[in-house]
This record gives C-alpha cells, sequence and structure tokens, in this order.
C-alpha cells in the first residue's frame, strides 16, 4: 500500500501532518512495518491513518488488536491523569501565591520609590523656589511698575481707557 501527499490533501489531514509527512518521505511512501513506527515517532497520527485509508472491515480488524493495548492504556492512564490533575493543582496555587508574593514585593518597592521620589521632588522644589523666589519677586515688580506706566498713561489716551 502506497501513501501520498496528495491522498492526505484529498482526505482532508492536518497541515501539520502533511508537512511532517512530506519532510520524511517527499511525495509518496510504500507503506511498511518500519515506516509506520517512523510515523509514530514522529508523532503521526495513525489511528486517523487506519480510519482514512482502510476499510470498515480493516478498522474492525485493527480495533480488534489494539483493545487489549487500549485496556492497559486506560488502567495506567486514569491514576496518571488523576496525578497529573493533583499536580497541576498543586502546581496553580504555587503559582498564585508566587504572584501574590511578587505582587507585594512590587508593592512595597513601588511604595518605597515614591517616597523617595515625593522626597526628592520636595527638595528639587525648595531649591528651585529658593533660587527663584528673590527672582520672581523682582518680576513681579516689574510688572507692578509697567502695569502702573501703562495705567498711568490712559488719562492722557482715552481711547484705550476701560
Amino acid at each position: 500500500m502506497k501513501i501520498t501527499s496528495k491522498e492526505l490533501k484529498a482526505k482532508k489531514a492536518c497541515k501539520d501532518q502533511i508537512e511532517t509527512f512530506a519532510v520524511q518521505w517527499g511525495d509518496e511512501v510504500e507503506v511498511t512495518e518500519e515506516v509506520l513506527q517512523e510515523a509514530a515517532e514522529l508523532g503521526l497520527d495513525l489511528e486517523w491513518l487506519i480510519l482514512n485509508f482502510l476499510s470498515p472491515a480493516k478498522c474492525r480488524d485493527f480495533h480488534k488488536i489494539m483493545t487489549p493495548a487500549l485496556a492497559v492504556l486506560n488502567e495506567t492512564r486514569h491514576p496518571a491523569q488523576i496525578d497529573f490533575h493533583r499536580g497541576s493543582i498543586r502546581t496553580e496555587e504555587a503559582l498564585k501565591r508566587s504572584i501574590e508574593s511578587a505582587k507585594a514585593v512590587y508593592n512595597e518597592t513601588l511604595a518605597a520609590a515614591e517616597v523617595v521620589y515625593n522626597k526628592n521632588l520636595s527638595l528639587i522644589e525648595e531649591t528651585y523656589n529658593e533660587t527663584m523666589d528673590p527672582e520672581m519677586a523682582i518680576y513681579f515688580r516689574a510688572i507692578a511698575s509697567a502695569a502702573w506706566q501703562v495705567i498711568s498713561n490712559m488719562n492722557e489716551d482715552p481711547v484705550d481707557s476701560v
């Protein structure tokens, strides 16, 4: 029996399965036990292959042969699934604790940084004010003087009166 990339596409195989097939065997391959073992190692879906390339009678034969292996898989899978589920719950709980701890550290660090920032900002503002207060006082006196000059001349120019 041969399988081709064209047949895989026609039977709507998954794109990644077709790509893996093409990389490994090109456009076609003669099916042998060795090829099937390679396909299994590559993660190709051999059950899909059976269902899509063999007759219903051959599919039944396949399932009869696989029934004992499936029973063993289910016996080992169930406890493993329970362990996986428990492990994933513990892992998720640990992740949540780690995130909460990281948030707490972040918030503490942010609060400390804000204190330092505000203290430095106050010092900068104080220094600025100390430097600028005398200059601003001179500037404000200049404004007052200029305003007086303009206002005192208003009586001379009635057009600009308020």
